[in-house]
């Protein structure tokens, strides 16, 4: 997820066409470049012109990325949207969690509430579940909150990235369960999460 162009990228020694994406965390470039740029370590950006140019460390790029890309991006870059933002944790919303929670959702969800829930089954009624897939694919699990879910509500679930459980086999047991994903997030440098809702009978 995130944005993704192959512009003409210059590092004022390389001028080279090069795939980029952009994400709430990094500015990643690939080959010839092969950058991975922290966000909150980008000390300048601003559109100029036809590209975006950049700063951080001692790393200087020009993206030509077009007038209205280059502002959108840059935009992007000096405004991330906050952990609470990517995960749709609106005010007043009702929410639980389901399992243990990296520290990272638990200060998102800090005087917001939420309830925790000792089954699946008990997601009934909450708009947003965050269930914890620790070190195996549970289906009796995955199926119980396809049933819970009612129109409108979401689930996200969270797993510990390069552990036993990857994205693309989460995403294939949850859609055998009646889930459709919708959304994948960074949660953390360990964690990532992935968004479902009910899919239509």
């Amino acid at each position: 997820m995130g944005r993704e162009a192959k512009p003409a990228v210059s590092d004022g020694g390389t001028r080279a066409e090069a795939r980029v994406h952009l994400d709430s965390e990094l500015l990643s470039v690939g080959p010839p470049f092969r950058l991975k740029l922290k966000l909150a370590e980008v000390t300048a950006c601003a559109a100029e012109g036809e590209a975006l140019v950049l700063a951080a460390g001692r790393t200087r790029l020009t993206l030509a990325l077009g007038a209205k890309d280059a502002a959108s991006w840059a935009k992007a870059i000096l405004n991330p949207p906050s952990l609470a933002a990517k995960l749709g944790l609106k005010a007043g919303a009702a929410a639980a969690t389901l399992g243990p929670m990296p520290q990272e959702i638990g200060q998102v969800l800090e005087g917001r509430g939420a309830r925790a829930l000792t089954s699946a089954a008990a997601a009934k009624g909450a708009g947003l579940v965050f269930a914890a897939v620790p070190e195996g694919i549970q289906p009796e699990t995955l199926n119980a909150l396809a049933k819970a879910l009612e129109p409108g509500a979401a689930a996200w679930l969270v797993y510990r990235k390069g552990g036993t459980v990857n994205g693309e086999a989460l995403i294939r047991a949850a859609r055998a369960a009646g889930l459709k994903d919708t959304k994948v997030a960074r949660i953390s440098e360990s964690h990532a999460g992935l968004r479902f809702i009910a899919a239509k009978a």
